[in-house]
């Protein structure tokens, strides 16, 4: 049997009137649930390393010594780190075809680059591991969570643009 031909068409939008209309209240709202998020990721690992597994959490300083990280440290980094991914998020969904793809492969590479950065740390083996595992489960949570929350605060329209 032949299917309706009647009505039967589906219009496509051009590619260049498709376009992501952004709740920026919603998205900036759910960025302080990312933040609050990444600050008790970040103070659970902080717990689990120095408190359980009795390891140093390493930074460079700034005469690019290393020295111990205080938690409050880490605290405002992981904060910091879950707006500036809000703030990248807002910008490639207003101005990026396909903004997701490009803020996953923008976050995978900075959480690659900040797990990365302790092994080059001249310190014990067991410490540069543990800060390097601290930066990579902070950081995944950060970009997944932003990633999501995103998508909850954006939807895909096609139309011409006002």
């Amino acid at each position: 049997m032949q299917p309706e031909q009647r009505g039967g068409y589906v219009i496509t939008p051009d590619p260049r009137d498709v376009r992501w209309d952004v709740d920026a209240g919603l998205l900036w709202r759910g960025a302080i649930a990312v933040v609050l998020v990444a600050i008790g990721t970040a103070l659970v690992g902080l717990l689990v390393i120095r408190d359980l597994l009795d390891l140093h959490v390493l930074r460079r300083s700034d005469g690019n010594d290393l020295v111990q990280a205080s938690t409050a440290w880490y605290l405002v980094v992981a904060a910091v780190a879950a707006l500036a991914a809000t703030a990248l998020l807002h910008l490639l969904l207003v101005t990026t075809p396909q903004p997701f793809r490009f803020f996953g492969w923008i976050g995978s590479l900075a959480v690659l680059a900040a797990t990365l950065i302790p092994l080059t740390f001249d310190a014990a083996r067991t410490s540069q591991v543990a800060t390097a595992a601290l930066h990579l489960v902070v950081g995944t949570v950060i970009v997944v969570l932003t990633g999501q929350m995103g998508r909850s605060a954006a939807v895909l329209v096609a139309g011409r643009r006002a």
